[in-house]
């Protein structure tokens, strides 16, 4: 992956058939994981994974192979897949999508060591008081 700079920002270049091969040996090696639900759910996610398939070519300048990865039908969702985990390499920081703040918010709710909470419902829902009885809040 390259990331553009300057004019070019915002724009990432990425070799299709190397990134594709990265996100499936990371599955492979289970480094990237999918969770709950159940096959019947999973189904329609497997099949645009299973209209893929690899080729082997032989680069004429290093007479080394190359692999292409090619497609028989839908696989919409292997794209986006990989456009996901291309966006995670650039804004996942160390993997985690949402930081954790290094001190809770002011009108959050702290446990203390000693097992009690310093709450003030009044901070946390004050904004419910500076409505109008008419006004809906949803």
């Amino acid at each position: 992956m390259r990331w553009g700079e300057g004019e070019e920002s915002g724009n990432v270049t990425v070799d299709r058939n190397r990134m594709m091969q990265f996100v499936i040996d990371e599955f492979r090696e289970k480094r990237l994981k999918l969770y709950r639900g159940t096959e019947e759910q999973w189904y329609d996610y497997w099949l645009h994974w299973s209209h893929i398939y690899r080729t082997v070519e032989e680069d004429r300048a290093t007479q080394k192979p190359i692999y292409i990865w090619n497609r028989s039908d839908r696989d919409d969702w292997v794209h986006a897949t990989i456009y996901w985990r291309i966006g995670i390499d650039r804004f996942g920081g160390t993997g985690f999508i949402d930081h954790i703040q290094p001190e809770p918010d002011k009108n959050s709710y702290i446990i203390n060591p000693n097992q009690t909470v310093d709450f003030n419902p009044d901070e946390m829902f004050k904004f419910a008081e500076d409505m109008e009885d008419d006004e809906e809040w949803r």
